[in-house]
């Protein structure tokens, strides 16, 4: 089995697909604002033994890998090779969406310091002569491999993403998409446009899910029940406006973690104006003290992005301007996604109750 230690979180395919030459693209770090005008794709996006040293979830990912490049090659990019089951493809092509969002590096850095936090917590449980009621040692097993957890639960949740509509944005505008560490962006126009400061995620109503995949398309998925779109045959969308695209690339760099990588039509003038977008990651963690009790509530959630952005040929259905939105934490969920999540949470349960 490969072992390899230079373990990219960003896949080398798909970073290629936005570099001039295969082999580098433009480069801004969040920290020290720092550029790179022509970094080495074998050195961006990258953790030492990011998915352990044992080669399992690494050459899983590289086989993988191998399908969704000849995916995305074939639905976008004019691959002419024959395609027997488009369906599949599609499924494939949501996969790697999923798997994208659950390997990276920030998702890393904030499971990590979620088990950090439950380790201080069990020393003082242990220290004030409490017992704990599970093995300290297999609770603490993907410790060295964070992405473990969040991987196998996005395996399991891919249906998740079915209900939404796919729609695939032309870029003519002359200006490129740029991308990043943290490539899929989600983000809901209807939480931003009605101020409601509540977390989001993949089974949220509203949801938008971007993608780029080159500097000259991107993929976008979006809930059919809150939006209208304005595409000529439904699947597609030409955008020759730069102010168009500045906007979403604003977005894609507010979701960066620590860097943005560019290539084709962006030069480090505009990736530097576009960095301003920056926001510092907050803690994904947050402990809540409880009433009258010495002890606390440890919540974990995603960072959602609320500021207001102008996503293109994207218009709110005016019932979801004026309705009630929940006030509970959970937020405007989807039916659908809401059936796939509890049918998971069956499955843990029962799994739980039989080990």
């Amino acid at each position: 089995m490969q072992r390899k230690k230079d373990q990219h979180y960003v896949p080398k395919f798909y970073l290629k697909n936005f570099s001039k030459n295969k082999k580098s693209l433009g480069m801004l770090r969040r920290s020290g604002f720092r550029v790179v005008e022509y970094a080495s794709i074998n050195q961006i996006a990258y953790r030492d033994y990011m998915y352990g040293k044992d080669g399992f979830l690494e050459e899983w990912l590289s086989k993988c890998e191998r399908k969704w490049s000849q995916v995305i090659r074939y639905f976008f990019l004019g691959d002419d090779s024959e395609c027997a089951n488009p369906s599949e493809y599609y499924q494939l092509l949501l996969h790697f969406v999923i798997i994208s969002l659950a390997r990276t590096a920030k998702v890393a850095d904030s499971y990590r310091l979620l088990f950090d936090n439950f380790k201080k917590m069990f020393d003082e449980t242990e220290a004030s002569g409490g017992a704990l009621a599970f093995n300290r040692e297999e609770f603490f097993a993907d410790y060295d491999i964070p992405n473990n957890l969040p991987i196998d639960v996005a395996n399991n949740l891919l249906n998740i993403l079915s209900d939404l509509k796919p729609l695939t944005i032309i870029n003519e505008s002359g200006r490129g998409f740029i991308t990043s560490d943290n490539p899929v962006t989600l983000y809901n126009p209807l939480y931003a446009r009605r101020n409601y400061r509540v977390n989001y995620g993949l089974g949220s109503g509203g949801i938008v899910i971007f993608l780029p995949l080159s500097p000259t398309i991107c993929f976008r998925l979006y809930d059919l029940e809150v939006y209208d779109e304005k595409s000529v045959d439904g699947s597609n969308i030409i955008i020759r406006s730069k102010n168009q695209i500045n906007e979403l690339n604003r977005l894609f760099t507010k979701n960066a973690y620590e860097a943005i990588y560019w290539g084709a039509n962006v030069d480090v003038d505009y990736a530097r104006r576009i960095g301003k977008e920056f926001q510092t990651p907050k803690s994904p963690v947050e402990e809540w003290p409880i009433k009258g009790s010495p002890h606390s509530i440890i919540r974990f959630g995603t960072e959602s992005i609320f500021k207001h952005y102008q996503i293109p040929y994207l218009k709110i259905k005016d019932k979801y301007l004026s309705m009630q939105l929940p006030h509970h934490l959970g937020g405007l969920s989807r039916n659908y996604a809401q059936m796939v999540e509890e049918e998971y949470q069956r499955k843990i349960d029962f799994e739980w109750r039989n080990s």
